[in-house]
């Protein structure tokens, strides 16, 4: 959407088949965006006291998709998430980390509801 409103906009999925339907899509459609296959996880992430039980079944195994695009988390003005369920507190606490000062996230929050929050540093 954010593509078709003129804005420079990319997209990473970490399951492959998803990354496929995505640039078929977009290529039907002819939408200017990239789509890179990877993780929205930093590479540099660890494991840290933001990490807790609840987190556990999250994947952070894959590689990050930054390096194919050719930028980092913190260049993205806006990011759009989808958590699954419980996983909201992690994804913000990745953003909240490694984030540009003053970047948003906007993370689907169910039926017609989402999320915005901004990264502020002291």
């Amino acid at each position: 959407l954010a593509a078709l409103r003129g804005w420079n906009a990319c997209g990473i999925e970490v399951e492959p088949d998803l990354v496929e339907q995505s640039i078929a899509l977009a290529e039907q459609f002819e939408i200017p965006i990239q789509i890179a296959a990877g993780s929205f996880i930093p590479d540099e992430y660890q494991d840290g006291p933001d990490r807790d039980a609840d987190f556990d079944h999250i994947e952070t195994d894959s590689r990050d998709a930054y390096d194919e695009l050719g930028m980092e988390i913190a260049d993205f003005d806006l990011v759009f998430a989808f958590p699954w369920p419980g996983e909201h507190r992690f994804y913000e606490s990745i953003f909240d980390r490694y984030g540009c000062e003053g970047g948003l996230l906007m993370t689907y929050q169910g039926i017609e509801q989402v999320r915005l929050q901004r990264v502020v540093r002291e």
